[in-house]
């Protein structure tokens, strides 16, 4: 799956006419650092990505809960946020002041916030978002009405105009078609 992730940034890289030597930025953000295989694939991401000379920095909503196996290059910086929705306002100011050229989203919820943030900024950064589940199925069943009614609009409105999506399967591409 990783190698899916990682082709994603090369073709960022072709749409964006990078040349190969040109230091890009990189930032890969997600919930949370520690816990499940997203997680951990997040973080051998940008241990790849950084031992192939790429600048990484890896965004955390939440605090690591146990100690992470990551290269000392790759810049960590935690939001020490609960929620996607009350991380806004700290991720505008982040992208604001670093200039990620390539955003690695992995989560629709945050990468749909990205989109509206690129939109505020008036930037050109390209979002990668990355989904692990069928989304038809994950927010059909939540209990809370917040997920269930608006974040599952917003998601099914704006997921789609992220520059690459990858699906972690052919079902979840069906999924997002």
């Amino acid at each position: 799956e990783y190698l899916t992730v990682y082709k994603g940034v090369l073709d960022a890289k072709n749409q964006f006419n990078y040349q190969v030597n040109q230091n890009i930025k990189i930032t890969i953000l997600t919930s949370g650092v520690t816990g499940g295989g997203a997680e951990k694939i997040s973080v051998l991401l940008c241990n790849e990505l950084c031992k192939r000379g790429y600048d990484i920095q890896l965004w955390s909503l939440s605090k690591p809960q146990q100690r992470i196996d990551i290269n000392s290059r790759v810049i960590l910086r935690v939001f020490e946020k609960k929620y996607t929705r009350s991380s806004f306002f700290k991720l505008f100011s982040a992208i604001r002041e670093n200039e990620p050229r390539i955003i690695i989203a992995f989560n629709p919820q945050l990468a749909v916030s990205l989109l509206f943030i690129r939109y505020f900024l008036g930037t050109n950064f390209l979002i990668i978002g990355r989904s692990i589940n069928q989304l038809s199925r994950e927010y059909k069943y939540k209990k809370s009405i917040w997920i269930k009614y608006f974040v599952n609009n917003l998601i099914k409105s704006f997921f789609g105009y992220c520059d690459i999506i990858i699906a972690q399967s052919k079902g979840m591409r069906n999924d997002l078609i």
